[in-house]
């Protein structure tokens, strides 16, 4: 174990070298570690929920757009309606 020592405005500093860490792999099975990512899933789904975020494309709770699995909602007419609609809406209850 050798520490490197270097001087900083006339004080002395001493690097300790890293520790060394077990390097083998985990025996880990991968069934368990999907379960858990499916788990993990799952409560943040929960947890969304509960504090509302909407995807803007399928207007579902649960995810955002940007995670969204189904395809981009396209901007036709009945789109461009449901906006107006809702400006309306926003203008009557101000």
């Amino acid at each position: 174990m050798h520490q490197a020592v270097t001087r900083n405005r006339g004080k002395a500093i001493v690097n300790s070298p890293q520790p060394i860490y077990d390097q083998e792999p985990s025996m880990i099975n991968d069934d368990d570690e999907t379960s858990k990512e499916k788990d993990i899933d799952k409560l943040m789904a929960l947890i969304s929920l509960k504090s509302g975020i909407q995807c803007y494309n399928c207007k579902e709770y649960g995810h955002v757009a940007r995670e969204c699995q189904k395809p981009k909602r396209s901007k036709d007419a009945a789109y461009y309606r449901e906006k107006m609609l809702l400006c309306k809406q926003e203008e009557a209850g101000i």
